[in-house]
């Protein structure tokens, strides 16, 4: 059969295969035009559910099946509803093997493991990009003997070599992740302006930057990030990018003592201030209450670091901490342990912040995100080291 693209909802040489269902055919055209033309909202995914579930009952061709299992994973990751996404995804992966459509099989991965990395499951995530990887590198081989164009194969290379580095550095995999990183660049040939791959390996070295302790690089590597960002069309949580530009800004108002003369220090507060308000007002425009948690923490470090251990950070830091307590939100919940620890230790109350560093820490056990453990650990070895007897 000849090859056609599993973003392609319909094509001819389908006509003739058992079961093919000219009703399955116009609904997978319905929702592609939603998907690729549409707002990707909460509101659009679940319209697109309401077309697409109702086919599952409907006898139709495999590569129809293929499809409609794709965009049933695509819209319940868009909703969040990873473990459904991934059902559906595995389903794809199966029929992409069983019939042998490779091209499908490593656009599946890709997704499969982008859901993966959003969902926390990095191990997953790395074993799918890697099978895409490996799977687009393969097609590009035979593309190019056959005397072919291989440019969507090295786009969606490029794509899983990015998803490969973000959970690799969640994984505190660091060189593997720089080297997929630089591996991702290499392949870029878009707009470095305006495509949000740019903003995406852009925004992974400022991540990387950060760890490293480049700050500066990390600021100015992020803010150019944001700003892609802005221009290619906002990403869901694009308010939590907001947050970390804040957070960046602010370790660099760290590095200079509260003591007068401030101007360094007060410099990088101020250039934050205005993410962490964009932040707020993006994740409440989005309707990301986990996003709205991670700015509210970022608002009590700059009330930390502006009143230098005069003003009360808890009241804010306490809120989040219940309001991950409800989302059972992990990651955000160890954060604002984390947060809490700094507030404790701002006020000289080291014994109790160690004991928020431990609760981060001990938030953080069960999940594979090994990067964020990284803070805690070494606010906890600070304290330990600097205030044995606080």
């Amino acid at each position: 059969m000849p090859y056609s693209s599993i973003h392609v909802p319909d094509d001819s040489s389908w006509h003739h295969l058992p079961a093919y269902s000219s009703h399955v055919a116009r609904m997978l055209e319905q929702a592609y035009r939603e998907i690729k033309h549409g707002t990707r909202t909460v509101v659009a995914y679940e319209q697109i559910l309401q077309t697409i579930r109702p086919l599952a009952a409907r006898p139709m061709a495999w590569p129809q099946w293929l499809r409609v299992r794709y965009v049933l994973g695509m819209c319940y990751a868009g909703l969040d509803a990873y473990t459904d996404a991934l059902r559906h995804l595995a389903a794809a992966l199966a029929i992409a093997t069983d019939k042998q459509d490779w091209a499908a099989y490593a656009e599946v991965a890709f997704l499969s493991g982008s859901v993966k990395n959003g969902a926390g499951h990095f191990a997953g995530s790395m074993t799918d990009q890697l099978l895409c990887v490996t799977t687009t590198r393969e097609l590009r081989e035979q593309a190019a003997a056959a005397g072919q164009s291989a440019a969507p194969l090295a786009n969606l290379e490029m794509l899983a070599l990015i998803g490969l580095s973000t959970a690799q550095f969640m994984r505190a995999h660091f060189d593997d992740s720089a080297h997929h990183l630089g591996e991702a660049a290499r392949l870029f040939t878009g707009d470095p302006l305006t495509d949000l791959a740019a903003a995406n390996i852009t925004w992974l070295r400022a991540i990387h930057d950060r760890w490293k302790g480049s700050l500066e690089s990390a600021l100015a590597q992020a803010q150019r990030a944001a700003e892609v960002y802005a221009r290619s069309g906002p990403p869901a949580g694009y308010g939590r990018i907001q947050a970390i530009v804040a957070d960046i800004a602010m370790d660099l108002a760290e590095s200079f003592p509260a003591t007068a003369p401030t101007y360094g220090r007060n410099a990088y507060l101020t250039l934050a201030r205005p993410y962490i308000e964009r932040a707020l007002t993006l994740a409440r425009e989005q309707h990301d209450q986990g996003g709205e948690g991670i700015a509210l923490l970022a608002l009590a470090r700059m009330t930390q670091l502006t009143t230098v251990g005069i003003g009360n950070a808890l009241p804010a830091i306490e809120s989040v901490l219940a309001r991950a307590g409800a989302m059972h939100d992990t990651a955000l919940r160890a954060q604002a342990y984390y947060s809490l620890g700094r507030e404790f230790a701002a006020h000289g109350e080291f014994s109790r912040a160690r004991a928020c560093y431990r609760l981060a820490l001990s938030e953080l056990g069960g999940t594979e995100g090994d990067a964020m453990r990284l803070w805690p650990q070494r606010a906890l070895l600070e304290s330990e080291e600097m205030h044995p007897d606080g």
